[in-house]
């Protein structure tokens, strides 16, 4: 899977890209206000299914949905 896969995934989800720090993407909620941060280096980086499953439970998102 791909970084802009997975940000695409978190922006359906409610959660809005609020900064960069280098690679650190920071990300929160638009209701709940949660931060989280999402770490990649370039859009087409293929993170992995680990890392993946690691960062949507991160988030609090069910990928099966």
């Amino acid at each position: 899977m791909k970084a802009f896969e997975i940000v695409k995934i978190l922006k359906k989800n409610g959660w809005v890209d609020i900064r960069q720090e280098g690679s650190h993407h920071r990300f929160r909620h638009a209701k709940t206000g949660k931060c989280e941060t999402f770490a990649y280096h370039t859009e087409t980086e293929d993170v992995g299914k680990i890392k993946a499953m690691k960062v949507f439970k991160q988030f609090g998102i069910n990928p099966e949905k």
